[in-house]
């Protein structure tokens, strides 16, 4: 049960790094967001 416990805060811990490091790559303008057709659009030229 304590290893679940920590493998659960592990990820989390991860997770939310993950969701930092995006929005500060979005508000950097670092990243561009894409519409999923377009994507695909671009993904099939």
């Amino acid at each position: 049960m304590i290893k679940t416990l920590a493998l659960e805060k592990l990820s989390d811990e991860y997770d939310i790094q993950v969701v930092k490091e995006y929005e500060e790559s979005k508000k950097n303008k670092k990243i561009e967001l894409v519409d999923h057709d377009e994507a695909w659009k671009e993904i099939n030229q």
